[in-house]
């Protein structure tokens, strides 16, 4: 088990600290001179939490601040990935700066977007189910959009690459 480290937030130093195990506290709740853990609240599948500095509140997103303490950012990167792909695991080992393409297609993330994405589509012939018409294309090099143009009774196409093709319903 990870020992927790607390250090000063940028910026809110002796006001809010933030651990290592991706817990924010403040470090004058209330102005009644105690420490309290903060509670996170849930913004797009992420935590962040609220400070207060010089009558204004602000949301920040607890693994950017987890990075910016922890994580020296030695190539200037924009954005933090999670490892495991847990948005709400903001353990540092869990995090790494990193650019905006290597976040965007890391992992399984291409996979579960054009799952949730696509609608799957069957060629009528061969029985084959395609999570999307884009995956059809990939693997039987059919245009997509013609693949689409048959699904939708589009075009006047009645087949695309010789084969007939339907939506599956989800």
């Amino acid at each position: 088990m990870t020992s927790e480290i607390w250090k000063d937030i940028q910026g809110f130093e002796s006001l809010y600290q933030v651990s290592n195990l991706g817990r924010v506290k403040s470090l004058n709740y209330k102005h009644t001179g105690k420490e309290k853990v903060l509670k996170l609240t849930k913004s797009n599948g992420y935590l962040d939490v609220i400070l207060y500095k010089t009558g204004e509140y602000k949301h920040y997103l607890v693994h950017r601040l987890v990075a910016q303490t922890f994580i020296p950012n030695i190539n200037s990167s924009l954005q933090v990935n999670h490892k495991n792909e847990i948005k709400t695991d903001n353990r540092v080992e869990n995090l790494e700066w990193c650019t905006p393409k290597y976040n965007s297609n890391y992992g399984t993330k291409a996979i579960r977007f054009s799952k949730s994405r696509g609608v799957s589509v069957r060629c009528i012939e061969t029985g084959k189910i395609y999570h999307s018409a884009r995956e059809a294309e990939r693997q039987t090099g059919i245009d997509n959009t013609q693949i689409v143009g048959v699904c939708k009774n589009k075009y006047g196409y009645k087949t695309a690459g010789g084969y007939t093709w339907e939506y599956v319903p989800k």
